[in-house]
Order: C-alpha cells, then sequence, then structure tokens
C-alpha cells in the first residue's frame, strides 16, 4: 500500500461497509464479490496504465467494490450502517436498489459523487497530504467500485419475504 494512512483508511473502510454486506450475502458470496471488484480494479488500472512497469499492490479496489455494493441498499428505509452490533439481527433486508435507480436516488447519489471526489483528490494529491510514499492507483479504485456497483446485482440473494417496514 501507499503507506500506513492508506492502509487505516481502507481498514476503516472495509470495517464500516464490508460488515454490513457480508452479513447480507453470506462468507462465500463476499469473497467472491471481493475477488471480482480486485480483478475489475486491477483490469481498469491495466487499461488506464499500459506502459507503467511499476506494480500495483494492494486491496484498494476490491474495498472500493465492497463499499459501492453497500450503498445499492444502505440507504434504504430501515436499513443502517451499525454492522458493528455483534447480534445478527441487523435489518440488511431492503431489496437493493436496480443500478439504475442508484444513480437517481439522492442518497446513493450524493454518495457516489462525495466519493469521486475524494478518490479524485487523494489520488491527485494524495503525496502533498501525506496519504503514502507513493501514488494512490485512484484508477484501480474507480474499477473496483463500478464492477461492485455492477455486480452487486448478480450476487445478492433473491429477498424470500419483505419484513414489515419496507414496503
Amino acid at each position: 500500500h501507499a503507506g500506513w494512512p492508506h492502509l487505516v483508511i481502507n481498514s476503516v473502510w472495509l470495517m464500516a461497509f464490508g460488515s454490513v454486506v457480508a452479513r447480507r450475502i453470506g462468507s462465500v458470496r463476499f469473497l467472491f464479490l471481493f475477488a471480482l471488484s480486485a480483478i475489475g480494479a486491477a483490469l481498469f488500472h491495466f487499461v488506464t496504465h499500459m506502459n507503467d512497469v511499476m506494480p500495483v499492490i494492494g486491496a484498494s479496489g476490491a474495498v472500493a467494490g465492497i463499499m459501492a455494493s453497500a450503498i445499492r441498499f444502505v440507504f434504504q428505509p430501515g436499513e443502517s450502517l451499525s454492522g458493528f452490533s455483534l447480534d445478527m439481527s441487523g435489518s440488511y433486508h431492503a431489496p437493493s436498489l436496480p443500478l439504475l435507480k442508484t444513480f437517481q436516488d439522492r442518497r446513493t447519489l450524493r454518495f457516489i459523487l462525495l466519493w469521486l471526489a475524494i478518490n479524485l483528490l487523494t489520488g491527485l494529491a494524495g503525496i502533498p497530504l501525506g496519504l503514502g510514499e507513493g501514488s494512490i492507483a485512484w484508477e484501480a479504485h474507480l474499477g473496483g467500485f463500478f464492477t461492485g456497483l455492477v455486480a452487486f446485482s448478480w450476487i445478492d440473494p433473491p429477498i424470500k419475504e419483505v419484513p414489515a417496514g419496507f414496503v
């Protein structure tokens, strides 16, 4: 990674968003989504840096994919980002937004735009801001984010029963 601050930030994002996604889709699907997001991140970085010889390491793109998956459902009525409780009774059962609705929903769109702005700022100005010793592969973050955003539709198990309060 590009230094300890980058690693800490990724760990906090993974803890906050990964816990709710893992509870919703289960550990096997979570690991598959994480790996798929990592592949999407690596591919997008490769496409944007075909002539670079500098290797890219880290799980930032995969973490971004998990974050994008979470926003498909965490902003729905009755849901929360309170994935830190120790019991399994968390909601995480609201139907996820269809992909196009994700870009029409004000809450998710604000989150996406804020995430893009932060990602571009840290990616383009990470070294001057002290966020790492090397450049941050912000393009990999984008690739992972959009992979997770799209792939979640295929990985999210269908909701069998809509709990009261979600209609």
